[in-house]
Order: structure tokens, then C-alpha cells, then sequence
């Protein structure tokens, strides 16, 4: 995963808690240190990220969402990967998901975190599951 702020924490803590074997590379390597120490996962550089490889890459930055040609890795580094996590929620497809897509690769854009966490709020304040009939439109419907 790429980046250290707030929702990286959330989806960090996620990938642990689902037994995911996480690193964690930030542009300020300190405060990515800091998240993989609370986390127990490995801290790596960025310059790591250019030569590793996984099931899952995650770019948990803003990078993409205010320059729409901007990526947080170079292309060469999405072929590492069998699917790639993109927690911009705007624009809907980035650059690093449209390149992911035209090399095959299994794409989670933002918009679909977003879904879910709407869920879990019904549930926190209703105290009732959110309407899967509803989840699953909504998700069908962002896919378009």
C-alpha cells in the first residue's frame, strides 16, 4: 500500500485484520514507519515499491485525483500486480485503474470503499444491515 494518512489507516488495519501480509510505502518514509509500527507491517521506500510485487497494490493518496495524468508508480510497476486499489473517489477512473484495466488486471476503484462504509454507517446508526438489493445497485450502478 501507498500512503500513510487517514484512509490508508483504515484500509491498512483491514488488510491486517483479514490476515493480508501488508507493506506500507509513504512519499515521508517516517510517517510510513510510523503506521507500519502500529500495524506490524513492513515499511518500505517508494523506490521498493518500483521492484516488488503482490496480489494486491493500493495507492491510499490523493496523487491521480487533481492531475488525472498523474500516477503514483510508472505502468511497468502495475504488472506486479494481479489487482490494483484505487481509494480516489474522484474522478471514478484514474489513470493507474484505466492502465490496471487495459492490462487485465482486476480494478477497485475508490467509489466502491465508499459503498461499503455507507453500509456500515447504516448499520452503526439503524442498527439494521443496509439493503443488499441496495448495496448491489448502487455497486453495479458506479461500474458503469
Amino acid at each position: 500500500m501507498i500512503g500513510a494518512g487517514g484512509v490508508a489507516k483504515a484500509v491498512a488495519y483491514a488488510v491486517k485484520e483479514l490476515g493480508g501480509d501488508l507493506k506500507i510505502a509513504n512519499r515521508d518514509f517516517e510517517r510510513g514507519k510510523g503506521l507500519s509500527k502500529k500495524l506490524n507491517a513492513k515499511t518500505i521506500t517508494l523506490e521498493q515499491v518500483r521492484n516488488s510485487s503482490g496480489y494486491l497494490l493500493i495507492n491510499a493518496t490523493p496523487v491521480g485525483m487533481k492531475n488525472t495524468n498523474e500516477m503514483i508508480v510508472e505502468k511497468d510497476v502495475i504488472k506486479n500486480y494481479d489487482a490494483i486499489m484505487d481509494l480516489v473517489i474522484y474522478p471514478a477512473e484514474t489513470k493507474l485503474l484505466r492502465l490496471a484495466a487495459e492490462l487485465g488486471k482486476e480494478i477497485i476503484p475508490g467509489k466502491v470503499m465508499c459503498v461499503y462504509q455507507a453500509a456500515q454507517q447504516f448499520k452503526i446508526y439503524t442498527g439494521l444491515d443496509a439493503p443488499e438489493k441496495v448495496i448491489n445497485k448502487t455497486l453495479e450502478d458506479i461500474g458503469k
